[in-house]
């Protein structure tokens, strides 16, 4: 499990402390399994409860707050160096209490800032890969300049597909470069592009800062901290006016023409790229804690204006900040602390936005098996792939005559990774057993072509026709099992089934299963399913059979359905058996993995 350090410093917060003490008892329950939460906070001279409340919010919660009377209280307003000096104090002053922390992620936030329930989560994963706008091409190969020197980037675009794009493409990365070819296709490609790219050194990201008091005004692009930011092209608030810098401001904009600021609009921001910035807060702001533990808010030129800039510099020398618009936060002020109003704004602001599917194609008649032959001693691949009884997959053509019946072995797997995803070729060397390959190509097959994936051998029970997703569904799934109370015990009585892979995670309550599954084209929960076995393959490693399951199998799907926002757009069905009997030819398990 992660740990992340949550500090901040308040005054007169009262109110605020309330809404924290809500938003990370709901936090703090629904990733239990995911992170541990310290909290560190450094309180003056409130006129208000803050101290009690803040008494309040520690009992059992880790962490410390500090409680002062300073002598040189003080209000600064507007922009000047002893606002930024004072700042700079109460920063420091803090970080001197609590000193050296041993946590994964610092989370610094200010007050009377709203959060959606899943920012924590959608900040870290930021780290570790990112969504990068690529956009159309008439080119069928382009290179473009990424915001950061980046080692990996995924080959499945990360923007919806449709079922009728045939698009497929091959990345490359070197250092901050991306290069893109198509490669079903010698030509270009329409569609919004996007691919998840994984960098080499981030280390701290901020979100988009509304401003409530804008909001209110309907300016529903305004960014907040406008101070605190500085390009990566040293651009600042001495070069914009202190206005925010993205296109579809619309008040920003008019307020530089109204007061003659001369401002190249090259510069304006867009509101779906994420960029590296050389300094950001926005009232919420994460990085490495071994980062944080290293840099401080002294400003030695004594001139600057706002703490955020010195603090981010130093940050800098370390690795690359990085500013992502598309995660959203909300900063207001004290007299419009209206938190159930802006948190269910703030909601509807981020929430998964959901169209009915529009499917304009006939369901793909086609079904995908695969077999691989191995030795039952060992899990070693045959040399000879076709060594297996193949009088089902005949049996199957022949019953299933107006259907395309696509035995797939280890040869034609290869041809199609070389032709369509060359990026997956590693997974043959990857593996620790040859049901990975399998569980892995399940999914990536049906994507790409649609269809029914079929568990070789299996009895089918009702007409394929009667499988196919119901209109405006894009994917039909079936209920293996419901983990009920017994069942969980019985699984972690069984010794080969031990599940520390999950850190203390229960197992989801309803088991997804691979065995039978009917997609169109492009899945969307398909692709999820993909980019998170591809992940997990890279990250766990196999030490039981339980662990080939929860990387790839019927726990990782299970885990993703629980993950997905998007269930309504398929199918999840409970009564498998009505449709398929699921038959295996012999047991996958071996005793040990090396």
């Amino acid at each position: 499990m992660l740990t992340i350090s949550v500090i901040f410093i308040i005054k007169d917060g009262s109110p605020y402390i309330s809404y924290l003490d809500q938003y990370f008892t709901k936090v703090e329950e629904q990733y239990k399994y995911k992170y541990n939460f310290e909290y560190f906070v450094y309180e003056n001279d409130s006129n208000d409860d803050t101290a009690s409340r803040l008494s309040a919010f520690f009992k059992n919660r880790k962490g410390k707050y500090w409680s002062e009377s300073l002598k040189n209280n003080a209000d600064f307003k507007g922009i000047q160096p002893q606002r930024c000096q004072y700042m700079s104090a109460l920063r420091n002053t803090l970080k001197q209490h609590h000193g050296h922390i041993a946590s994964d992620y610092t989370l610094l936030i200010d007050c009377d800032v709203l959060f959606p329930d899943n920012i924590i989560e959608q900040l870290i994963e930021i780290f570790s890969s990112y969504n990068f706008y690529v956009g159309p091409s008439e080119q069928n190969s382009i290179t473009l300049e990424l915001p950061t020197d980046s080692i990996d980037c995924e080959c499945i675009p990360n923007n919806k597909q449709q079922p009728t794009w045939t698009d497929t493409f091959k990345t490359s990365v070197s250092a901050n470069k991306l290069t893109v070819e198509r490669i079903d296709s010698k030509t270009g490609w329409g569609q919004p592009l996007k691919f998840n790219i994984v960098p080499t050194n981030i280390v701290a990201v901020s979100p988009f800062d509304y401003c409530y008091k804008r909001l209110r005004e309907n300016h529903n692009n305004h960014y907040y901290d406008s101070l605190a930011f500085i390009s990566n092209d040293n651009i600042d608030y001495s070069n914009n006016g202190n206005s925010c810098m993205f296109k579809k401001c619309g008040r920003c904009r008019d307020y530089r023409k109204r007061t003659n600021i001369q401002f190249d609009d090259d510069n304006l921001l867009d509101d779906n790229k994420i960029i590296k910035v050389n300094s950001i807060f926005g009232g919420c702001f994460m990085l490495k804690t071994d980062v944080y533990n290293n840099v401080d808010w002294v400003d030695d030129s004594k001139d600057g204006v706002c703490e955020h800039h010195a603090f981010c510099k130093k940050i800098g020398q370390l690795g690359d900040i990085m500013f992502t618009p598309n995660l959203k936060v909300i900063t207001t002020i004290p007299k419009l602390r209206f938190y159930p109003a802006i948190d269910k704004r703030l909601q509807y602001i981020t929430m998964v936005k959901t169209k009915q599917i529009n499917i304009n194609i006939a369901f793909p008649k086609m079904i995908h098996l695969i077999y691989l032959p191995w030795e039952r001693e060992n899990g070693k691949l045959k040399s000879d792939e076709n060594d297996f009884n193949q009088d089902f997959y005949k049996r199957f053509q022949k019953e299933n005559p107006k259907w395309l019946v696509v035995m797939w072995t280890q040869s034609s797997l290869k041809d199609f990774t070389k032709d369509f995803y060359p990026k997956y070729s590693e997974i043959w060397d990857k593996v620790k057993h040859p049901t990975q390959i399998v569980d892995f190509y399940r999914l990536l097959v049906t994507y790409h072509f649609g269809g029914i994936y079929w568990q070789y051998g299996s009895i089918k029970k009702v007409p394929l026709k009667l499988f196919v997703p119901p209109i405006s569904k894009s994917a039909r799934f079936f209920v293996e099992l419901v983990l009920t109370k017994e069942l969980n015990k019985k699984i972690k009585a069984d010794g080969n089934l031990k599940q520390h892979i999950r850190n203390g995670k229960p197992e989801e309550p309803v088991r997804v299963a691979n065995q039978c599954f009917c997609v169109y084209p492009r899945d969307d929960f398909l692709k999820y399913c993909i980019q998170k076995y591809w992940r997990n393959l890279h990250t766990y490693e196999v030490k039981n059979q339980y662990d080939i399951l929860y990387i790839g199998a019927t726990a990782m799907i299970s885990e993703a359905y629980d993950e997905y926002p998007r269930k309504n757009e398929f199918v999840l069905d409970f009564n498998m058996k009505r449709y398929i009997n699921v038959l295996m030819n012999g047991s996958w398990r071996l005793s040990k993995y090396e």
